[in-house]
């Protein structure tokens, strides 16, 4: 539905019904693929209510290996504002046989920044922690850290998962403090070697926080 097509306040409302849409991000940064859902785009904004199963998301910059999800569910809102565009969305979810996720995202596209800021607040939990390890993005690390994990961490599960991201992506993961990277974890039935000489240890309930 267009109308004044022609005119500066021209007005247009668009919608879809979206079944197995793939998306290519900018600067190829990753891509989304399987999307099911319904999307409403006006001149302010839009809308796009998600109920997919089979999501695959590869974010190359971000996560080592692409994740398929059995679950994805939510909706996503993106208003233009006099600073630029946030997009946001309140209890989204995502699930699949490995873990589950309940999040709330605000990110702003600044006109006088490159690069987005972020606001995410998630819950969630792990039932295979070795799957989740695999994604660990080895260039985001700290190398000895990195190493260590894939070669102490060697089971277990977390429940009552909180990840708290605040700042502008471009300075992610914050390792010169400009941004908040938070995560807290009850961690269970955890079997961990922890030096290579060392034997391994089961370690039946502790408590991670990282900051």
């Amino acid at each position: 539905n267009i109308s004044n097509a022609n005119q500066a306040n021209s007005m247009f409302n668009l919608s879809a019904q979206l079944d197995g849409v793939s998306i290519n991000l900018t600067n190829n940064k990753g891509q989304i693929d399987g999307l099911d859902g319904h999307l409403s785009v006006n001149r302010d904004g839009g809308r796009l209510e998600v109920d997919t199963s089979n999501l695959g998301l590869d974010f190359n910059d971000y996560i080592s290996n692409k994740v398929i999800l059995d679950q994805a569910k939510g909706e996503i809102i993106w208003r233009k504002n006099s600073t630029g565009l946030k997009v946001s969305s309140k209890q989204f979810e995502l699930r699949n046989i490995d873990f589950k996720s309940n999040t709330n995202i605000e990110m702003s596209f600044l006109t006088k920044s490159n690069s987005p800021y972020l606001d995410i607040e998630s819950s969630w939990s792990i039932e295979n922690i070795m799957a989740i390890k695999r994604l660990v993005p080895e260039n985001k690390m700290n190398p000895a850290l990195y190493r260590w994990m894939q070669e102490s961490i060697q089971s277990g599960r977390v429940t009552n998962g909180k990840a708290r991201i605040i700042g502008s992506v471009e300075n992610f993961p914050f390792s010169y403090r400009n941004g908040i990277f938070q995560i807290n974890a009850q961690i269970k039935d955890l079997l961990l070697r922890y030096a290579m000489d060392w034997p391994e240890t089961n370690i039946q309930d502790m408590h991670l926080t990282f900051d």
